[in-house]
């Protein structure tokens, strides 16, 4: 089943859900609407603490950097005992500020081969990497290097960067928002004096049409122009009010509809129905030239306006314009109306 969102609001006078009339007077109105390792940086870093999952201070961030050794989490034993040495640099104003430094993945650490940058304000910059100087590892096999470096891969959580792709680009975070994990992946060189070859290396690849984890924005009607609010009652759209509704529409749900009560004259029981006398159009829909006749009273319009357009790209979301149009028809007593209204929105 599609999962709608859906926002009503009312119209009209004597409502408590929002303050805003629809008069034939006319008037404008708005709805109510790295911890870290390396002791010899300074201040700011010390020893690694281990897995911070737990952690929910939603104001900072952290990188936890893990080394693997021929597909495993590395042990002291598929190590050797070796220390790895690493370097790193972070930009972080609002909190431990900017360096760079050195510091290694080994046994000092608990757990072994695992390290946490300090805490870093949301928003801060890291990057780290391994050092190939060809002692410990290097970027292809030789006879006096132990490990070759095959590449990196980073995710989330320890369990997301195990499972994403491994690529020789140094991980590099800009404007962190969440924590996040480095897994350096080692392979053991090959000693034995045979005519064996290997090598191996990385392949990537680009998803598009896909899930996302950018905010698609939240369903809202941020002002509505109340372009034409005096009518001749004579059936004719032409002639009628007009109104444009200002909407945002999340990106995730983007086929709009809308749903209106019949109008009620203020101070007695005359009715101006919805049905066949309202319709709805939008510059912003795939067809722009769709318009939407409304075929009864609270019930939603078909087919959708799907929205493709974006009037404001740096807003999150899609945000677009719906016009309204009411025509008032042939014998309609004289008289200020309201209504409600709804909008939804589907995948």
């Amino acid at each position: 089943m599609k999962q709608a969102t859906i926002k009503n609001r009312m119209i009209g006078f004597g409502t408590l859900i929002l303050a805003m009339s629809i008069i034939m007077s006319g008037m404008m109105f708005s709805p109510n609407n790295a911890s870290a390792f390396w002791w010899p940086w300074g201040e700011h870093h010390a020893h690694a603490q281990g897995n911070n999952d737990d952690d929910d201070d939603e104001s900072t961030v952290t990188v936890t950097i893990q080394k693997y050794i021929d597909g495993e989490l590395a042990t002291s034993e598929s190590a050797d005992g070796n220390a790895f040495p690493m370097t790193a640099s972070w930009d972080d104003p609002d909190g431990i500020g900017e360096g760079s430094g050195a510091y290694s993945l080994s046994t000092a650490t608990t757990p072994d081969y695992q390290a946490v940058t300090s805490e870093m304000e949301v928003g801060a910059d890291y990057s780290t990497s391994e050092v190939l100087d060809g002692d410990i590892v290097a970027a292809i096999c030789d006879d006096d290097t132990p490990y070759v470096l095959v590449g990196y891969s980073v995710g989330t959580t320890s369990a997301a960067a195990a499972a994403a792709t491994v690529s020789t680009t140094t991980p590099s975070f800009t404007n962190l928002t969440s924590d996040q994990y480095v897994i350096v992946w080692n392979e053991t060189c090959d000693d034995d004096d045979t005519d064996t070859a290997t090598t191996s290396g990385s392949i990537s690849g680009q998803v598009t049409g896909g899930a996302s984890d950018e905010d698609p924005g939240e369903l809202e009607v941020t002002s509505i122009e109340a372009l034409k609010t005096t009518a001749v009652a004579n059936g004719q759209f032409a002639d009628g009010w007009r109104y444009l509704f200002n909407i945002t529409v999340p990106t995730d749900e983007t086929d709009l509809a809308m749903k209106f009560a019949d109008w009620t004259q203020s101070g007695n029981d005359h009715i101006l129905p919805v049905a066949g006398n309202m319709r709805i159009s939008s510059d912003q829909a795939s067809d722009s030239n769709l318009v939407v006749t409304l075929s009864a009273a609270d019930t939603y319009s078909t087919p959708e306006l799907t929205m493709t357009g974006d009037l404001n790209e740096d807003e999150e979301g899609l945000q677009v314009q719906v016009l309204v149009e009411v025509a008032v028809p042939s014998g309609t007593y004289n008289g200020t109306y309201s209504t409600n209204y709804g909008v939804r929105t589907l995948p």
